[in-house]
């Protein structure tokens, strides 16, 4: 995906996404099973804990790698985009360059390395991209676009490993019923057990 993707192609692709919600309800079945049926609250609540703080880790990690190279990135596009016969064109319009909208773009370019410019003002708050002209928002597009491409990449390498991991969970035959069948079984179990070892007693004959 690029910048420029066509929004329908997009959403194409956010489709491959519903594999997930698959997979999170098969993972707390599989909790839910290893256990005994008196820890299933437990187990289940466990598991929900870690998928969220995994969640939390993930998404703090992900975005620092991503406003770690956005600047950087947005950079590189506008250096790109600024040899083009377009944006020398915009830059020397003043029209253009009198916007009010623009004028976070006419900052950087008069100060590139001054702090509050677009490139670094785009980390606090990326709204006023929305109202630049379509020759200036390209590159901020282009630079957000790619630095997604690094999250992503790390994102895939992070779901090879969890393929990998799912290999070694031991398969462990699903229960035919339901936690409080098993629950009265294993109840009803321990007590023939109990019942039997009383049977089974014989007190001693007193010695004479």
């Amino acid at each position: 995906m690029q910048w420029n993707t066509p929004l329908l192609e997009t959403m194409g692709y956010m489709l491959l996404g519903v594999g997930l919600g698959f997979t999170l309800q098969t993972l707390t079945l599989a909790v839910q099973n290893a256990v005994p049926a008196q820890d299933m609250g437990v187990a289940t609540a466990s598991a929900t804990f870690f998928r969220q703080l995994g969640a939390t880790a993930g998404t703090a990690i992900f975005l620092s790698v991503l406003f770690s190279n956005v600047g950087g990135k947005i950079q590189t596009a506008f250096t790109a985009a600024a040899q083009t016969p377009a944006f020398q064109a915009a830059v020397h319009n003043p029209s253009v360059m009198a916007n009010p909208a623009n004028q976070p773009v006419v900052e950087m370019l008069k100060h590139p390395g001054a702090t509050g410019s677009g490139a670094s003002a785009v980390l606090n708050d990326s709204s006023f991209i929305q109202r630049l002209s379509a020759v200036f928002a390209d590159p901020f597009k282009q630079g957000f676009a790619d630095s997604m491409h690094l999250v992503f990449l790390l994102g895939a390498i992070v779901t090879a490993l969890a393929f990998v991991l799912v290999f070694f969970i031991k398969e462990v035959p699903l229960r035919k019923v339901s936690a409080m069948q098993a629950r009265a079984q294993d109840a009803a179990a321990d007590a023939a057990a109990e019942e039997r070892s009383r049977a089974e007693w014989a007190p001693e004959e007193p010695a004479i």
